[in-house]
């Protein structure tokens, strides 16, 4: 039984790279909904390449005006997208990245049978690409969420739920993220900040502590 599917996409000022992810999720034909949960403080230029979106297809999208936590909470921010899904299936896309084999997402959204799916996410560098594995492709159901507030993960609350993740080749997505070093050098510093006072700050799981320790660490040793 074909799946119905919301794309969450958490948007800052991001105008240099919006409209090619945009462009691919609203042309790919895989969602009922584009969830675009917006920063308050995202800049007029941001805003303006989504309106001229929105005026193409407006059913297709429901905007958030997203008030973030500060240290910055990205499981929440998913969280709150998450929520306002009323669809079967939940993806997620960053606003620097773009979906290059929409056809793939259709057919496993065909006959899904409850599963979640880890997506070839392939990310641009200097020198080439590297390929990394995500679960993007995920049911929408009570229990189902990010954990730890930077460096986020979904697998945690998949694994306890007892959904079976199913690692797939198909449906590539282009990230593009760590081309612009001097963004890259901006995140990281954002993320480095964030999870060390997430570690001062607050109590944390075994799991999550271990986890953000050790995203920390990999940052600090570039």
């Amino acid at each position: 039984m074909k799946a119905t599917c919301s794309c969450m996409i958490l948007v800052g000022n991001s105008a240099d790279t919006i409209a090619r992810c945009l462009n691919s999720a609203t042309t790919s034909g895989c969602f009922e909904k584009i969830i675009l949960l917006i920063d308050t403080r995202t800049k007029l230029p941001t805003r303006k390449i989504i309106a001229s979106y929105v005026r193409l297809n407006p059913q297709l999208f429901k905007i958030i005006e997203y008030i973030w936590s500060e240290p910055a909470d990205f499981a929440a921010a998913r969280n709150e997208a998450i929520r306002n899904m009323d669809t079967d299936y939940g993806f997620w896309l960053d606003t620097d990245e773009e979906l290059v084999d929409p056809e793939a997402i259709r057919k496993m959204l065909e006959n899904p049978q409850g599963k979640a799916f880890l997506m070839w996410v392939k990310s641009r560098v200097k020198n080439g690409t590297f390929d990394m594995y995500q679960p993007r492709l995920f049911p929408v159901r009570p229990g189902v969420f990010f954990e730890c507030a930077v460096f986020e993960r979904l697998d945690w609350s998949l694994r306890r739920q007892n959904i079976e993740m199913v690692k797939t080749s198909y449906s590539p997505i282009w990230h593009r993220g760590y081309m612009d070093f001097k963004i890259l050098a901006k995140k990281n510093k954002r993320n480095l900040q964030s999870a060390a006072m997430w570690l001062d700050s607050y109590r944390f799981n075994d799991e999550q502590r271990s986890h953000l320790i050790e995203q920390y660490h990999a940052l600090v040793g570039r």
